[in-house]
């Protein structure tokens, strides 16, 4: 008589595959506060018709996350608000400007660069609201009404309750959105907005990559790498220099995401972008040939310990 192995094994196998697999989600729990520190910098130079035009930025920043109780139909509102806010920009012609939350009425080096002032100073005063439903996804962000009313209309489409629930549906979505193995990959479309009606759209592969230990907790890592850029600007967008085309490639990439699958958060973050290119400008109906070296750094870390 044959002794029959092939159950049991698959059931062995089977056992082992799923006690290996993760389910990794956001969780917007009540009544909770959370603060997140986050550190960026971007290095841009720009070469146009053979000159440099070099620019950096630096920027900390802390907000302040709370919720309250569930709503009667489920839903949970999340507070945003920006308790600190510094922020240092090194412009072409030797131009400074630094905003300090703690002083917010300086003025800015020059009449023009005031708008970003106001940007600023606008940012320390007005929260965002996130509203989630009972299943846990973002239905809307809501920010005070008139709270970017006074700032110049070049800076304001940049600030708004749309673009930062699409920054917010973004974030989520790095999450895989199936239960994953170490080693399991998966692929997403992003993009970053740069300002003055730019934005970069990537494809970025992502990898979970197990679990560590750090700070007495358990973390899930994922690390992620963006493969391929393009470039567009606004056909509308304000300023003299329009883009004919451009050819951009990512020189470097790489981001390191810790998450904390009990509280449903990344714990901390870091990533680099360096992108090069090739962009052709119009100005007065003038081709003008340019090349880009962009780098962008990031870093966050949740600064409450829960």
């Amino acid at each position: 008589m044959k002794t029959n192995l092939i159950h049991p094994l698959a059931l062995l196998c089977a056992a082992t595959l799923a006690q290996a697999q993760v389910s990794l989600e956001h969780k917007h729990t009540e009544n909770t506060v959370r603060t997140v520190q986050t550190e960026i910098l971007v290095q841009q130079t720009l070469t146009i018709a053979g000159m440099d035009i070099e620019t950096k930025t630096a920027q900390t920043r802390v907000v302040e996350s709370s919720s309250g109780k569930r709503a009667e139909d489920g839903s949970l509102r999340v507070r945003d608000q920006v308790k600190k806010l510094n922020a240092k920009l090194n412009l072409p012609g030797g131009v400074e400007l630094t905003f300090d939350s703690a002083a917010p009425n300086e003025k800015a080096p020059v009449p023009q660069l005031e708008m970003l002032m106001d940007v600023f100073r606008a940012t320390m005063k007005a929260p965002a609201t996130r509203i989630y439903d009972k299943q846990g996804r973002l239905t809307a962000v809501e920010m005070p009404k008139g709270a970017f009313d006074g700032i110049n209309d070049l800076v304001k489409p940049d600030v708004n309750a749309d673009k930062l629930k699409k920054e917010a549906e973004q974030l989520a979505g790095q999450l895989p959105d199936k239960a994953v193995s170490k080693g399991d990959t998966w692929v997403r479309k992003e993009s970053m907005s740069l300002g003055g009606g730019q934005t970069m759209r990537f494809q970025v592969d992502y990898e979970y990559k197990g679990t560590i230990e750090k700070d007495g907790r358990t973390l899930d890592l994922i690390v992620a790498k963006a493969t391929s850029v393009d470039y567009e600007m606004d056909a509308n967008a304000p300023g003299p220099l329009k883009v004919k085309n451009s050819e951009m490639k990512v020189a470097d990439a790489k981001t390191t995401l810790h998450f904390d699958r009990e509280l449903g958060l990344f714990r901390e973050t870091e990533s680099t972008l360096h992108i090069t290119g090739e962009i052709t400008f119009l100005a007065n109906g003038q081709e003008l040939p340019g090349k880009v070296d962009l780098t962008i750094k990031s870093k966050s870390h949740l600064v409450t310990k829960p």
